[in-house]
């Protein structure tokens, strides 16, 4: 009986010790198939991996591909372009051979030797050489093709400069040539048939090409001659030119009347194609470049006339107004009637230069245009919060700041500006019981003409002061440089003449021609200085009351 129950104890143990053993064995079973499926889990990961990361390398490859093309297209155009380059250098090579060929033997045969035969061979392979260098439909000069340009309205910006930029002094004869005022631009440009020069001006004038036309002699075309690069302001569009050489005749003046033409000799110009006169009024036949260069029309009559680089403008509000004015070497007087000498009410601030210029073409010199320095804007005495940032010239990249110009209608602002600035002059319209209505484009900002009264001095609306140097020290714009009235079927408004020039203009102010109407301004070059008399309504002249009345 104890053995019984001895044995059964010994196999209670051993069960105990059995099933011990199968839950170790559990244990690990559970475990290892755990682990199992981890491991099938990331295997299947690495196989979605290896699919995605099979697709980026196929993309990958086939862009790689198509670069590949792309490049081996770019370079085999490259050779065709350098092979063209090479064969149309080896055709006038060979022109310049022929016609320094042909006047060789014209010399020798001016001599008494009969070469009449060779003369006649070596014309006839010049021709050849010429037609191969020169073949037909390869006008195009300037960098925008055959594409038409739109001719807009002449706007306030375009000022003709009949009476006092009128008499260009070309031998035999006097040509009247009829000019547009630009306060930008390095040379005058015409678009007429006058005598070209070869001179060592290229170099100074940083022409960047010289070189020959091989056509028929015309506006743009000469042989032997300095080329340039002349832009028209207006339509940004560049047309290759020739260097002038001739002399310029103006009315001299003594700050009250013009007497006789005094002639400028060697006076240099540039002759353009007459397609740079796309954009401008009818009857221009070129532009008087007045911006800060050498060789602009200002800076050669003060060497001409031994004087200091300084010139006044005052541009009437209209043509039936009457004509305006220019004053060139003369710090005044500046009379205008009835006896009001406007030199004497002058303000001045300093004349900012922008190192990087902003003409199409590119050069290393700094804009031939004119900056100045507004730090605030007040509507009736109000400052408007403005980005101080963009006010100033980043000296970098030549943006921001506040230019002048007379090849752009109205002023224009940067949006943020525009924003803070129409905004201000609402409000204060606003307290003047002016309401305003749908606006006319360009513009945002009118009100009906019925509701505004007119006074001496324009529309009486708020008043805007560009303030500059110091706070007292300020360019104030009435409402007659202001405003804009717009008159049509069932329309009679009048427009505040701001409009916005985007997010990322190039110049964040631009001072419009329409804001300077009735303004007389003086750039005074050698002192780096603007004077300016804000509107002259409000002096009881204006710039059309110079008496052209000559005292010959």
């Amino acid at each position: 009986m104890d053995m019984l129950a001895s044995e059964k104890e010994a196999a209670k143990a051993e069960l105990s010790s059995v099933e011990n053993q199968l839950r170790v064995v559990k244990g690990k079973v559970d475990k290892w198939s755990r682990l199992n499926g981890d491991l099938r889990e990331q295997l299947s990961l690495a196989f979605t991996e290896r699919d995605a990361l099979g697709q980026e390398y196929a993309a990958l490859r086939s862009k790689l591909d198509a670069i590949s093309t792309d490049v081996e297209e770019m370079v085999a155009q490259y050779k065709v372009d350098v092979e063209l380059a090479e064969t149309r250098l080896k055709m006038k090579t060979e022109y310049i051979k022929r016609l320094y060929q042909r006047e060789t033997l014209k010399e020798i045969h001016a001599r008494g030797f009969d070469l009449s035969t060779e003369i006649e061979e070596v014309k006839r392979l010049e021709a050849e050489a010429k037609e191969l260098y020169n073949p037909e439909g390869s006008e195009g000069s300037d960098g925008s093709g055959d594409a038409p340009v739109k001719t807009r309205k002449t706007t306030p910006e375009i000022y003709i400069l009949s009476q006092f930029i009128s008499k260009l002094h070309c031998k035999p004869q006097i040509y009247i040539l009829i000019l547009v005022l630009q306060l930008v631009g390095l040379i005058v440009v015409v678009a007429t048939n006058l005598p070209p020069i070869n001179t060592s001006l290229c170099e100074s004038l940083e022409t960047l090409v010289y070189g020959n036309c091989f056509k028929k002699p015309a506006p743009g075309c000469f042989n032997d001659s300095c080329e340039y690069f002349c832009e028209n302001s207006v339509t940004r569009n560049v047309f290759i030119g020739n260097i002038l050489l001739d002399s310029l005749a103006l009315s001299s003046a003594d700050g009250r009347n013009p007497s006789r033409l005094k002639v400028f000799k060697d006076f240099i110009f540039a002759c353009s194609n007459t397609k740079i006169l796309r954009g401008l009024p009818n009857g221009a036949t070129g532009v008087a470049a007045l911006g800060r260069f050498n060789y602009s029309l200002p800076f050669q009559l003060s060497r001409a006339g031994s004087s200091s680089a300084v010139f006044a403008v005052c541009l009437p509000s209209s043509a039936a107004a009457g004509n305006g004015v220019a004053f060139f070497n003369s710090v005044g007087p500046y009379n205008f009637l009835p006896g009001i000498d406007v030199s004497k009410s002058l303000i001045y601030t300093p004349l900012l230069l922008n190192p990087v210029v902003g003409t199409v073409i590119f050069y290393t010199r700094p804009s031939d245009e004119y900056f100045i320095g507004v730090s605030s804007i007040k509507i009736n005495g109000k400052s408007v919060s403005l980005n101080q940032t963009l006010l100033k010239i980043d000296m970098e990249t030549g943006y921001g700041g506040t230019k002048i110009s007379t090849s752009t209608p109205y002023t224009v602002l940067q949006t943020a500006m525009f924003k803070a600035v129409t905004e201000r002059f609402v409000a204060e319209a606003e307290a003047m019981n002016l309401t305003v209505t749908t606006p006319v484009k360009p513009f945002e900002v009118c009100f009906p003409a019925k509701a505004i009264a007119f006074t001496r001095v324009g529309p009486a609306v708020p008043t805007i002061d560009l303030v500059l140097q110091k706070p007292d020290v300020f360019w104030r714009i009435l409402g007659s440089n202001s405003m804009v009235r717009v008159k049509a079927q069932n329309v009679d408004v009048w427009c505040l003449s701001f409009v916005d020039g985007g997010p990322e203009p190039r110049t964040s102010i631009v001072i419009g021609g329409h804001q300077i109407e009735d303004n007389l301004l003086q750039f005074d070059l050698a002192q780096k200085r603007l004077g300016f008399s804000s509107s002259l309504l409000f002096k009881s002249t204006n710039c059309a009351n110079f008496d052209f009345a000559s005292r010959n």
